[in-house]
């Protein structure tokens, strides 16, 4: 176990202690019933934080009610359902894990149940699976979808939640769309610049901002791995 001296050790997150080095990240499990949490997905949790995890990261979490990612997703876009949170966070913490909500919002990628409306993006530019283009997202849209992230991280909190986590890595959803030039061909103040970036992004929480947390990859789907090279390395690193 030498070569991994410090796995086991604390370590220090902004104002956050966290036991060990032991991180679950993100994982679908599908287990919520119309957005809530269950007792699945209470003993899920609670086994891995039995099990010696130090910091656990939720499946994405949905902000707002129209666009479901897919049908057994967790959701907080209203108080409802704090109280199902709290169960969870609760039965976490009596291991003293750390928990993470990872706030979403689906736009082109959501499930096509029936009586959603046309699906959103950064432009309306959408996957090649899709069947029709989604419609580009308006100003006006965005800045309730900024409130909608800072409610929902206000209402983790209430929960009793360590933090959150904005899902916005591998073209993945509205905000992973935002990072991508495939996806983001705007010209307004939410292009694809740094500029850009950081209007979208570091506006999201709002006021509350303590223990929030960007997910985004350097290199997203580089291409080597496809023809079009999407968040190179080089605008990974001015991002970051």
């Amino acid at each position: 176990m030498n070569t991994y001296e410090h796995l086991f050790t604390p370590i220090k997150i902004g104002n956050t202690t966290v036991k060990n080095r032991i991180f679950m990240p993100p994982l679908s499990t599908n287990l919520a019933d119309k957005g809530y949490v269950t007792d699945a997905l209470v003993k899920h949790y609670a086994a891995r934080a039995k099990g010696g995890v130090g910091l656990i990261v939720t499946e994405v979490t949905t902000v707002e009610p129209t666009y479901t990612y897919l049908p057994g997703d967790m959701s907080i876009y209203d108080d409802s359902y704090i109280p199902g949170w709290k169960k969870l966070v609760d039965a976490v913490h009596q291991y003293d894990t750390k928990i993470l909500s990872q706030l979403f919002h689906p736009a082109y990628m959501a499930f096509p149940i029936p009586g959603t409306p046309q699906l959103i993006a950064p432009s309306n530019v959408g996957p090649y699976y899709a069947k029709s283009a989604p419609r580009e997202v308006t100003k006006e849209e965005l800045k309730v979808i900024v409130k909608q992230f800072g409610e929902a991280a206000l209402r983790f909190k209430k929960a009793g939640g360590d933090g959150v986590e904005i899902q916005a890595a591998h073209a993945h959803g509205l905000l992973g769309g935002f990072l991508t030039p495939l996806y983001n061909k705007r010209t307004d103040e939410y292009d694809g610049t740094r500029a850009g970036y950081m209007q979208i992004y570091f506006g999201k929480s709002g006021k509350n901002r303590r223990n929030v947390f960007k997910r985004i990859r350097a290199c997203d789907f580089y291409k080597r791995r496809f023809r079009n090279s999407i968040l190179s390395k080089d605008r990974g690193k001015r991002f970051s």
